[in-house]
């Protein structure tokens, strides 16, 4: 009967500990997209408490910011505006998927590098 109860208890830890929900962590930090003009790299912070910061570009004088959370592998940006961005996360890479209001400025498919220096 212990056998028992100590394997039950084992395995709640290990379904506890390996995480039962999809959320993927990211660093913190200053994300750069790997393709651009020259002076005119976009770029995105992941800041504490969720929120963040997102250059589009030179282009534009607008930074949107506001509060971001992931989803099913995505990180999804929301702004004070209600504006909406969407990257994939790919391990320490983000790849821009949509947001109207960027998608003038950032080509969908843009890679965006964690700036380890930064």
């Amino acid at each position: 009967m212990k056998k028992k109860l100590v394997a039950v208890l084992i395995v709640a830890l290990i379904v506890i500990t390996t995480g039962c929900s999809n959320k993927e962590e990211l660093a913190l930090g200053k994300y750069i997209a790997e393709e651009g003009r020259p002076g005119d790299v976009a770029w995105v912070s992941l800041l504490e408490d969720n929120e963040f910061v997102f250059n589009r570009g030179s282009a534009t004088s607008h930074r949107p910011m506001g509060n971001y959370h992931i989803e099913d592998e995505k990180l999804i940006l929301t702004g004070h505006s209600d504006d909406v961005y969407v990257f994939e996360i790919d391990g320490d890479n983000l790849i821009f998927a949509s947001g109207e209001l960027a998608e003038r400025l950032v080509e969908i498919g843009t890679i965006f590098k964690l700036d380890k220096e930064d």
